[in-house]
């Protein structure tokens, strides 16, 4: 006679247990070169004009005259906003590549929200909403039906490598592949910004 207590049986009515991605899947990482060198000069370059357009609005409040002592100060703080926007970009920048990766394996893709929320996605649910841009980088949001939504960049490491992956475990023909295949052909013939639909798998 056997020891070993049955395994406990789940109910007829439960939903199949939903697939969780390992960290064992291929990781996609924001580029540096394409991502954080943009950002960097985006902050170095913001910084200041928000320094200057707060000093200029205070001078016309005070309704006084712009004297050297005021232009230099308006200098000092724009140098200086200069350097913060170095700094917060480096930084911010750095823990984004390090931090938040996108994980690819044949079950689907573990990304990042809006808000910088892990979301997994299988590839059979997965939905294109459309092409949307934050601060000016662009991305391809994907949904799947009650699963929350990813905001993938286009701007990761290894963008053929997605695509390739997303072929080969999705389909030639799925959403993700032809919307990032789309992206590889030359400005003049990509699509606007939405791409057709992935149709989920009857019975999954």
């Amino acid at each position: 006679m056997s020891l070993t207590p049955p395994a406990p049986e789940r109910p007829v009515n439960s939903a199949p247990p939903v697939p969780v991605l390992s960290d064992k899947g291929r990781a996609f990482r924001y580029s540096w070169r394409r991502f954080l060198v943009p950002f960097v000069l985006f902050c170095t370059t913001l910084y200041p004009v928000i320094a200057v357009t707060v000093g200029c609005l205070l001078f016309l409040l005070r309704a006084g005259r712009m004297t050297p002592l005021y232009w230099a100060s308006l200098g000092t703080a724009a140098l200086g906003a200069a350097a913060l926007g170095i700094a917060y970009s480096l930084v911010t920048g750095t823990l984004l590549i390090l931090v938040l990766p996108t994980r690819v394996n044949a079950d689907g893709i573990r990304g990042q929200n809006f808000w910088g929320a892990s979301v997994y996605l299988p590839w059979y649910d997965m939905r294109l909403v459309g092409k949307r841009r934050i601060l000016g980088f662009p991305y391809l949001v994907l949904t799947g039906a009650g699963r929350g939504t990813i905001w993938l960049s286009l701007l990761l490491d290894d963008l053929p490598g997605l695509r390739d992956l997303a072929g080969e475990y999705g389909g030639s023909d799925h959403v993700l592949a032809e919307a990032l295949t789309a992206e590889a052909a030359p400005t003049g013939q990509r699509p606007g910004g939405r791409f057709r639909r992935a149709d989920v798998p009857t019975g999954q």
